[in-house]
């Protein structure tokens, strides 16, 4: 068995080589015979990066590839047989720029399929230019859009279930962002308070989780003001009392009341009592004692009452 190697290695070695050499050039002849060329056109490039970053999707990316394959399969081929994919990695990243070199390494082909060139869809070159922005992520408070209006009479409130949210995108347009909801509807026939499920609404490029939010929206009657001028005073009396004298100064009041608009509108001096309250005072003489009144219109309370001392004289 050795001799058969030793015979194998070093006799007749100039006809071996020339037999290996006439074996290549077959091989070639033939395969060039049995495959062709074809260049195929607008093959979409993936692009993806790591975590850290974020790649600008300004426009999309193209290439154009040159294949080899047998020539009863290579008229079959389309650009959708064929995947690319670029990955950017954190060592890429420099000032904001990104040069990746495409090969045929970034490509899946068909097994059968051999790449002879790679060039992007547009120009000469097959360098990919991409620009990339460190990512970053901030917790931010959402603000609450509406659409239409509640009544005149009533206004509303809001608060959020989460609180905030966490944004993330481009870390330097993070310094000054707003995320508000989309526009919750309202109108004039709403009187109750209601929870809304409601999207954010965030600036192009910037992603946040959740994605939605609870709005619980609390709708109040509208308060204002009316004053109430010269409402006469009354005293409350025990009966032992209905026999004693008494005086007042002065003897009426200017009240402020306070309540939903149109409640208001039908309030006067008839809706309004005004007293003095001497049950319990039996010493005479002079007394400072506090207006008080009752208001006799549902949801409306006096606010002031003017002046807020009366003297009261007790005979």
């Amino acid at each position: 068995m050795k001799k058969f190697f030793h015979r194998l290695f070093t006799q007749d070695m100039f006809r071996k080589i020339v037999a290996v050499v006439l074996g290549l050039l077959l091989y070639n002849y033939v395969h060039g015979v049995l495959s062709s060329e074809r260049l195929i056109s607008n093959i979409p490039v993936d692009v993806q990066a790591d975590p850290s970053l974020i790649v600008s999707a300004s426009r999309s990316h193209f290439a154009r590839i040159r294949v080899r394959a047998p020539k009863d399969k290579i008229d079959s081929l389309r650009a959708s047989d064929f995947f690319c994919l670029v990955k950017v990695r954190e060592e890429d990243f420099v000032n904001g720029k990104c040069e990746i070199p495409l090969t045929a390494k970034n490509f899946t082909v068909p097994q059968w399929v051999k790449i002879t060139n790679v060039m992007l869809e547009k120009g000469s070159t097959s360098t990919l230019p991409l620009t990339v922005h460190r990512k970053g992520t901030v917790k931010i408070a959402p603000v609450v859009e509406f659409s239409g209006k509640l009544s005149d009479e009533y206004s509303c409130s809001a608060s959020l279930s989460p609180k905030t949210v966490q944004a993330s995108g481009v870390e330097s347009s993070l310094r000054d962002i707003e995320i508000k909801t989309m526009k919750i509807p309202l109108n004039e026939s709403i009187k109750d308070s209601f929870d809304y499920d409601v999207p954010l609404d965030p600036p192009y490029g910037v992603t946040v989780e959740p994605s939605q939010v609870r709005v619980s929206v609390t709708v109040e009657p509208r308060y204002t003001t009316k004053a109430i001028a010269q409402v006469p005073l009354v005293v409350l009396l025990e009966n032992s009392q209905n026999k004693r004298e008494i005086t007042m100064e002065p003897d009426r009041v200017n009240v402020v009341l306070k309540g939903p608009r149109s409640f208001l509108a039908t309030c006067n001096a008839e809706s309004i009592r005004a007293y003095v309250d001497l049950t319990g005072i039996r010493k005479s003489g002079v007394h400072t004692l506090e207006p008080q009144c009752r208001v006799l219109t549902p949801g409306v309370t006096a606010f002031s009452i003017a002046p807020a001392e009366i003297r009261v004289k007790i005979k």
